[in-house]
């Protein structure tokens, strides 16, 4: 038998800032060469997470990856838009191509709910 390579897995954390007044959410399209490129999903940000209180964590492992992500609640007043980020009704957010992972948050959510 052929011994195949192994795939080495990367461990990510993404925070995740799910940036809403409660009527209205940011997103942003992933580019190319992404990871989920051309999906929807929120802003990621390292810096700006430890004042804001975490809605939910969720493990989603894919063959090349295993991430961590967490999902940090952060009110429009505190937040600037970027270039590639939109603002959208939550109520049409369904309308948009999404990664699983995203898919899990709305599951486990409590602020969704």
């Amino acid at each position: 038998p052929v011994k195949l390579k192994k795939l080495k897995v990367k461990n990510i954390t993404l925070n995740y800032l799910i940036v809403t007044n409660g009527k209205n959410i940011v997103v942003k399209k992933r580019g190319k060469n992404d990871i989920w490129q051309g999906l929807y999903d929120f802003p990621i940000d390292d810096k700006i997470i430890n004042k804001y209180p975490l809605d939910c964590e969720i493990k989603h492992v894919l063959t090349h990856r295993k991430i961590q992500a967490k999902f940090w609640v952060v009110p429009f007043d505190d937040y600037q838009l970027k270039d590639n980020e939109m603002i959208i009704k939550i109520t049409e957010f369904d309308e948009y191509p999404i990664p699983q992972l995203l898919v899990k948050y709305f599951k486990q959510s409590d602020y969704f709910k």
